[in-house]
């Protein structure tokens, strides 16, 4: 078996095929692994801002409520194993080299991969070798066809809009909130954090079509401030006061409370 510097020497030597939006690789190797994503509950979270710190709050209230948890983000900061933890701990080293020779042993070998392909089925092979209770998934990149849109979530939280990935989203905020919304599927409660009522109307019109229950910041649920660092949660039924968050911030209380709507709702 490959060490873990050169098992990670071959994922980062992926990244000369870029970027590579469709789901047919990912869906082709998950089916060969025999789709461990189907194995526990998923959260999809998407948006231009604020995705990775809503995805590791969440991840952090069901831990603390007694879940056993799988968390995907991306980028790393420091090293690669940051992307995947269960209850907070990175994928160790060892599993890293094991899974990913799996995965290339499996793969149809007229098939390539993409860096981020790859590290996806990694990440939902491991989370059900680790037998999570549930896992949440922070999308790559847009939401329609990025490589972790092939999950059947129990809900998607969308923390907002803003330009981003241009050359592959597109160049209006429009186009980019089309393509987020491709995360929204049959009946899953949705969660849209702030954003324009015109880019709002998007994701309505997306989630009325897939029948998909829809909680809007300043409607269904909203974030009232008491001072600069506290805050109450005021939800379709839960009232929460009194909150604080380890990051100072309003945006880190918006994410916050996008992430309290999101198991208000769905979990």
């Amino acid at each position: 078996m490959a060490t873990y510097p050169e098992t990670l020497d071959y994922l980062f030597s992926l990244h000369r095929f870029g970027i590579k939006l469709g789901l047919e690789a990912i869906t082709d190797i998950l089916a060969r692994l025999e789709n461990p994503q189907r194995g526990y509950p998923t959260i999809h979270v998407a948006g231009t801002n604020g995705k990775g710190s809503s995805s590791a709050m969440l991840a952090s209230i069901l831990q603390a409520t007694g879940y056993r948890v799988g968390l995907y983000t991306s980028p790393h900061l420091i090293d690669f194993r940051e992307r995947i933890r269960v209850q907070g701990t990175d994928i160790s080293e060892e599993s890293v080299c094991a899974l990913i020779e799996q995965i290339r042993r499996t793969a149809n070998p007229l098939t390539t991969l993409t860096f981020f392909e790859f590290t996806t089925a990694l990440a939902f092979l491991h989370f059900r070798i680790q037998q999570v209770d549930i896992a949440v998934v922070e999308v790559g990149m847009g939401g329609q066809f990025d490589a972790t849109n092939v999950l059947s979530p129990i809900g998607a939280l969308i923390t907002g809009i803003g330009f981003d990935h241009e050359a592959y989203l597109g160049n209006s905020l429009q186009m980019i909130a089309r393509e987020k919304a491709g995360i929204i599927t049959q009946k899953a409660p949705v969660v849209l954090g702030p954003m324009p009522e015109d880019i709002l109307q998007i994701f309505e019109t997306q989630a009325r079509k897939w029948l998909a229950p829809c909680f809007r910041m300043g409607h269904e649920f909203s974030l009232l401030e008491t001072s600069a660092t506290t805050f109450t949660y005021q939800g379709p039924r839960w009232t929460i006061p009194g909150l604080q968050t380890n990051l100072l911030g309003r945006h880190q209380m918006v994410n916050a409370t996008n992430a309290l709507a999101l198991l208000e709702t769905a979990v």
